[in-house]
């Protein structure tokens, strides 16, 4: 779809499409697209399943309730999600180089430390907590069960 719209259903050869994508306006503007959507997909994957997944191990709670509590901690903690992103990411660039051989290290060693920032920013003490009847939220139709999941 963004190829479309600045190329506008051109099929050019390989050698036109070497020349069209270094010389052309319309290729700096699909770059400069291509990369803002892929920073958004990353920014919004990484804010949804930051701290989603071991809550989703660790407690019994459904998908939608970990989804929130992810957001609410990557939303509470800006700075520290943005710098444990970037080293999630500049783990797995740096992993795989010497032929996937560091990736036995990393992988393990991201999901240790994933674990642990699960749990400073998840209290352990709120795992029991019961919201009253009438804190209960609706969301997108549907009465959810949420849990209020707050950083002192």
């Amino acid at each position: 779809m963004i190829y479309t719209a600045n190329f506008h259903y051109v099929h050019p050869s390989i050698v036109e499409s070497i020349d069209a994508v270094l010389d052309t306006p319309a290729a700096w503007t699909l770059i400069i697209v291509e990369t803002a959507v892929g920073l958004f997909v990353t920014v919004l994957v990484f804010t949804l399943s930051a701290i989603s997944l071991p809550l989703l191990l660790d407690r019994d709670v459904g998908a939608a309730v970990a989804l929130l509590t992810s957001f609410r901690v990557v939303v509470a903690n800006p700075l520290t999600m943005t710098r444990w992103g970037f080293t999630v990411a500049t783990l797995l660039v740096i992993g795989p180089i010497p032929f996937f051989l560091c990736l036995a290290v990393v992988l393990p060693v991201l999901g240790h430390a994933t674990w642990h920032l699960y749990r400073r920013t998840v209290s352990p003490a709120r795992a029991q907590f019961k919201a009253p009847e009438e804190d209960r939220n609706i969301l997108l139709g549907r009465t959810l069960y949420l849990q209020a999941l707050r950083s002192d």
